[in-house]
């Protein structure tokens, strides 16, 4: 297969060159379906991501440090940012977090130190 063949249906998986599955996805008619994964060398998982029926963005978006430490997680919905999105230090410390309502940010957000302490928030409205 090469990479401009295109893919139809089904499950594709690609292995590193150490023999470890470097991603996994699945396609329906075309288009991405269902799930995206990408991991690193070490076996970890690094990206997991979401797909409607449509091919858009939709559900849980999560990704990893090579430490298997929680990197970030997001939502969306129909294509659109939606939910709360959080971003974490290696530590596992929060970072910084904020909200999206249909593609835009609203509501509260918070940024923080690296001690763990708050350092700004803000409120968006309508983005």
């Amino acid at each position: 297969m090469t990479d401009k063949e295109e893919i139809k249906d089904g499950v594709v998986e690609t292995f590193h060159k150490n023999g470890q599955l470097e991603s996994r996805t699945n396609y329906r008619d075309g288009k991405q379906d269902s799930f995206w994964e990408r991991f690193y060398e070490n076996g970890q998982v690094e990206i997991r991501r979401h797909f409607n029926k449509n091919g858009e963005r939709d559900g849980l978006w999560e990704s990893y440090y090579e430490n298997g430490q929680l990197k970030e997680t997001r939502t969306h919905k129909n294509g659109k940012p939606d939910g709360l999105w959080e971003w974490f230090r290696q530590n596992g410390q929060l970072r910084n977090r904020t909200n999206y309502k249909n593609g835009k940010r609203d509501g509260l957000w918070d940024w923080f130190h690296k001690n763990g302490q708050l350092r700004m928030r803000g409120n968006y409205k309508d983005g």
